[in-house]
């Protein structure tokens, strides 16, 4: 389900007051989010759901529950941009009783797939516990 899926004009509220700095830049049309406390993309959680930032360019196109593999696997499309006259950032809000239960050891799994690059992949480990982000692997080539 890509249903939760927003394209918003600021940083959410949420992650302001969770002290997490994100810092951006708006460049070519696109929005892209600098590595600040979290590496990649910006995770936090509340009582109510999971909320994950990207920058808007290249954009995330959808989500889904993968309960074989125990990850929440996000699609994102690197080939072509989507260019926008302003700052824009995607926000995907994941309720709780979707995510809780492929939580394991205080780690969810969130990997995100790069559309036409053959199978490559960002994998984050997201402790619910403290709400650090840790990069598990990336198999982009070139990086």
């Amino acid at each position: 389900t890509s249903t939760g899926i927003q394209l918003i004009n600021q940083i959410p509220e949420i992650f302001i007051s969770n002290n997490q700095n994100i810092d951006y830049v708006y460049k070519n049309g696109m929005t892209f989010l600098k590595e600040g406390d979290s590496p990649a993309y910006p995770i936090i959680h509340d009582n109510e759901q999971l909320y994950i930032l990207n920058g808007a360019g290249y954009d995330f196109t959808k989500y889904y529950i993968d309960d074989f593999n125990q990850e929440i696997v996000i699609k994102k499309n690197i080939i072509s941009p989507k260019i926008r006259d302003s700052i824009y950032f995607q926000l995907i809000t994941i309720p709780n009783e979707e995510y809780i239960p492929i939580i394991k050891n205080q780690q969810l799994k969130i990997r995100v797939s790069y559309i036409g690059l053959n199978k490559q992949s960002l994998l984050l480990e997201y402790n619910v516990e403290n709400k650090k982000t840790e990069i598990v692997s990336h198999t982009l080539v070139g990086k």
